[in-house]
């Protein structure tokens, strides 16, 4: 029987703030390549600072992972609902799909890649992109596999400890990560190009902490917001501590790793999201435009990366030089458009499968001490 349950509306603020971490480090590297000037060995400064900044942004990637997880979790406590797979294929799997094909059609006409035309054939391209990780929407792939392992294994886990598992899957994901940011790629095996440029991102085990984590987070909420609120000046501290700690292990070369598939990213996502978690339940009111942000979230990862491309060759095209300001034009240019877009299309009846659904965030917008009782949290 579906009981009715609290909303979380801290998840809008940190599904906001996912996306915008996304995008933001997306438009860095757009901005990056192709205003190489921007990386030029006089502006050290500058360029270390974007660096930087780059790395510390991807967390928005296993942030999404983490929250998608931790909704399922909760909202999902009662036991799983027919049609649960069904739905998400529908709502999830079939827009990765659509935009597959879209943007292996763009790569292959060299729209996306236009230094690299001999990227491949269609279906060449497409078979890279759905499931070698070719473009960013590979999220996709990582979160469905997790539906399966929740449908498949929530009695087992409901039933094992907690600790227990948490810390195995930890182990196993620092080893699985470990071996991918520490040993080169073994030329001996076979396959090795494909297992070291894909495979250390797209198999589940690569993110198997934070599905354990976000687990059992969602399944004892109350506890998880308890242990917050006891501990909030560790939770308010360590993601500072861990920053400099993933910013000293790149600069000094020891990790030079620079994506979200560090072993390091598990701990500073992990209190990110704490943090993060902790500061929005003391807000009396998530901005609406955080909330819009939210909504329209699985649609801009979608499609922001189509509008990079698009303005960024366009001042290429125009020859604008605007330095440093070309990262918040490509920034707010994208969301910008994306929102629009995503808009437009669920005006139509096949658009949500195209872009995914709009979310219900902003008729949440009472962000008050006493949550609503009222309605589902969408997982």
């Amino acid at each position: 029987m579906s009981v009715k349950k609290e909303k979380l509306i801290e998840i809008y603020f940190l599904r906001s703030i996912s996306c915008l971490a996304i995008v933001l480090t997306h438009s860095i590297g757009f901005s990056t390549k192709f205003y190489a000037d921007l990386l030029h060995s006089s502006h050290v400064i500058g360029r270390n600072i974007l660096d930087s900044l780059n790395l510390l942004l991807k967390f928005g990637t296993p942030m999404f992972v983490f929250i998608s997880i931790l909704l399922l979790s909760y909202s999902y406590r009662d036991g799983i609902r027919k049609g649960f797979l069904l739905k998400r294929f529908k709502y999830i799997f079939i827009p990765f799909l659509i935009f597959s094909g879209i943007y292996s059609g763009l790569a292959v006409s060299g729209f996306l890649d236009a230094e690299n035309r001999s990227f491949g054939s269609l279906p060449s391209v497409l078979f890279q992109h759905i499931f070698l990780a070719g473009f960013h929407g590979y999220f996709v792939v990582i979160i469905f596999q997790f539906y399966i392992l929740f449908y498949l294994f929530k009695r087992h886990l409901d039933q094992w400890n907690p600790l227990t598992v948490i810390t195995v899957s930890f182990i196993i994901n620092i080893a699985y990560l470990g071996f991918f940011n520490f040993v080169g790629k073994i030329e001996s095996i076979p396959l090795s190009g494909i297992i070291w440029s894909s495979f250390n991102w797209l198999p589940f085990v690569g993110w198997l902490f934070y599905f354990s984590l976000a687990y059992y987070c969602g399944r004892n909420i109350e506890q998880f917001k308890a242990l917050l609120a006891k501990h909030k000046i560790w939770v308010n501290t360590l993601p500072f501590v861990l920053m400099g700690i993933v910013l000293f292990l790149y600069h000094s070369g020891i990790l030079p790793v620079s994506d979200s598939k560090r072993i390091d990213m598990l701990l500073l996502t992990t209190f990110l999201f704490f943090g993060l978690y902790q500061f929005a339940s003391r807000l009396q009111r998530v901005p609406r435009s955080l909330l819009l942000i939210s909504d329209y979230s699985f649609g801009i990862y979608l499609v922001h990366w189509f509008y990079l491309h698009l303005m960024a060759q366009l001042l290429q095209a125009a020859s604008l030089s605007l330095g440093y300001f070309t990262i918040p034009v490509l920034f707010l240019g994208a969301l910008t458009f994306s929102i629009i877009t995503v808009y437009l299309l669920n005006r139509v009846r096949v658009g949500k499968f195209v872009v995914g659904q709009i979310g219900k965030g902003r008729s949440a917008t009472p962000v008050q001490v006493e949550r609503s009782t009222t309605g589902e949290v969408p997982a």
